[in-house]
């Protein structure tokens, strides 16, 4: 009966509930992030000078700015302008002793903070404009058709 018991006891050892094994999986994820930044020109900004005609500028009376939206997808994008180097088209004398500068001013989605005249960009919409001045350190401008180009940046 000695052994009878033993046998029993076996088998109620090995019949008893086992602890399971832990069995663990490894569940991956992907994801793309595409910051993008997109530049559609409005419409082209015009020129006047001032009474001297020293002054040839898009915030003279008569001028008026260029227009362009940004849409960004992300933060971490800034706006910024590149003053012309020259005009494209001026007449003769026109372009001697000018300096030129840009400027602009965003609505939509910018930031508020500015450093050293650039913008920081909040995803979504921003509207710009866009002025231009030429000024010419003597004599004044010539008459004449001027053209010339400002570059917009986003980046």
């Amino acid at each position: 009966m000695k052994n009878y018991a033993k046998i029993i006891l076996a088998v109620a050892a090995v019949a008893a509930p086992m602890q399971a094994l832990a069995v663990t999986g490894d569940v991956q994820f992907n994801g793309t992030v595409s910051n993008t930044c997109a530049i559609t020109v409005g419409s082209a900004g015009s020129l006047t000078t001032n009474v001297g005609q020293t002054i040839l500028g898009s915030e003279q009376a008569g001028g008026s700015a260029g227009t362009a939206t940004i849409v960004a997808t992300s933060a971490a994008y800034s706006v910024s302008t590149d003053a012309p180097a020259a005009f494209t088209t001026a007449p003769v004398g026109g372009g001697t002793n000018v300096t030129y500068a840009s400027n602009y001013a965003t609505t939509g989605a910018t930031t508020i903070a500015q450093t050293n005249g650039v913008n920081a960009l909040a995803a979504g919409t921003t509207n710009v404009s866009v002025n231009m001045a030429a000024t010419k350190s003597s004599g004044s401008f010539p008459s004449g058709n001027y053209v010339t180009t400002v570059t917009l940046r986003c980046e």
